[in-house]
């Protein structure tokens, strides 16, 4: 997952009609991600992963079930680096259904 601000100064842009510029490093494996939301002020980003797996010895075999997991990233002061807010989030083993698949980040 990458992060992008539209700037419309930049002049990137074949049809000079701005440009988008990268926020930070990307952040999780695109395969697993099924949502992203992004707060209001573009500081913090949740990313979830519904069939991601939980399932030693390989975290990303496909041998057990599919847990799920919510991951927070903020923003760091110097605006190009991402850094983790608290723990990962996973879904039970008792087969919470789609965890992961939807997330939204309050506007308070």
């Amino acid at each position: 997952v990458n992060v992008y601000r539209y700037d419309p100064a930049a002049s990137s842009s074949p049809d000079g009609g701005g440009g988008w510029d990268p926020i930070g490093s990307s952040l999780g494996r695109s395969a697993e991600v099924k949502s992203t939301s992004t707060s209001a002020n573009g500081q913090v980003v949740a990313v979830g992963a519904s069939e991601w797996d939980d399932w030693p010895p390989c975290p990303t075999c496909h041998g057990g079930p599919d847990r799920g997991r919510v991951s927070v990233y903020r923003l760091k002061k110097n605006g190009l680096e991402w850094e983790p807010m608290g723990n990962v989030l996973r879904g039970d083993d008792d087969g919470d259904v789609d965890f992961g698949g939807s997330v939204s980040l309050s506007r308070g």
